[in-house]
């Protein structure tokens, strides 16, 4: 709803052919399709505000309700209209030791949970590790954690998701110590280095062996190795760039899966060298 809004309120004549605008195209006639392009005419951005007002009774030259969908489920018949995506303020989680408090109760070990962040009294955690794969969050009793383990587990996720661990990261007190735990790879590295929030990033307490043990030849391309260089060295946080140094000499990486499956040993490398 709110892109609708947008697009009414902003007289866009364009907007982009994702999933939302094609369903509206698809669904209600109202665009014409150019590539990954969606134009708007004066008839269509109409048919758009008719649309909101038939939907919500809302008139879309006023401001916009806000709301997930069970909340604009009061004024809108349809919940794909709601402004709020279900799964941007909600986490998937896992305690890292034995058990945490969650909505005052406690978990085990090997279930996942998930949260809405805004309930997680963040100052109960002092420090969390975000998993880059699922597969790897899932198996997170298996990681063979070198020295202190973190209290919480978070699975990074996709799209809205992801979104939900930035929020969570927003409200973390500058106390709480947060790592990353991703493939070693300049995927991995790169997705690392874009989190500001992150004190250390987790890798194998030997990366270079871990890489040589892992089976298969090398398996980077030039094309591959090239694109590397756009995390521009220099920048990169000293345990980030040293392990961009290492995968690009040994011209192979190693994942998360791996790393468990051969019962590698990995810990947490801080970014201030402590």
């Amino acid at each position: 709803m709110k892109a609708v809004h947008s697009a009414i309120h902003d007289m866009k004549r364009e907007v982009p052919a994702n999933n939302f605008w094609t369903w509206i195209h698809n669904d209600y006639g109202i665009g014409t399709q150019y590539g990954r392009k969606i134009r708007l005419g004066i008839n269509d951005r109409k048919k758009l505000a008719e649309l909101v007002q038939i939907e919500t009774g809302h008139n879309p030259a006023k401001e916009l309700p806000h709301g997930d969908r069970i909340e604009m489920a009061k004024y809108v018949s349809n919940e794909k209209l709601a402004t709020e995506n279900p799964d941007e303020n909600y986490i998937l989680v896992k305690p890292g030791k034995a058990e945490i408090p969650v909505m005052w109760r406690m978990i085990p070990e090997a279930i996942s949970y998930r949260v809405d962040h805004r309930r997680l009294p963040v100052i109960a955690f002092s420090s969390v590790v975000i998993i880059e794969n699922l597969a790897a969050f899932d198996k997170w009793d298996k990681v063979k954690w070198v020295g202190p383990i973190p209290d919480l587990v978070i699975y990074r996720g996709h799209d809205a998701m992801a979104i939900g661990v930035k929020n969570f990261l927003a409200r973390a007190p500058y106390e709480m110590q947060v790592y990353g735990f991703f493939d070693a790879d300049y995927a991995g590295l790169m997705m690392a280095h874009g989190i500001k929030r992150l004190n250390g990033i987790v890798l194998p307490l030997d990366l270079q062996g871990t890489i040589d043990r892992r089976p298969g030849n090398a398996s980077f391309t030039e094309k591959q190795t090239n694109a590397g260089l756009s995390l521009g060295r220099d920048s990169l946080e000293v345990p980030i760039r040293d392990a961009y140094d290492c995968i690009k000499k040994m011209k192979k990486d190693v994942t998360q899966e791996y790393m468990i499956a051969a019962n590698e040993p990995v810990r947490v490398f801080r970014y201030d060298g402590k």
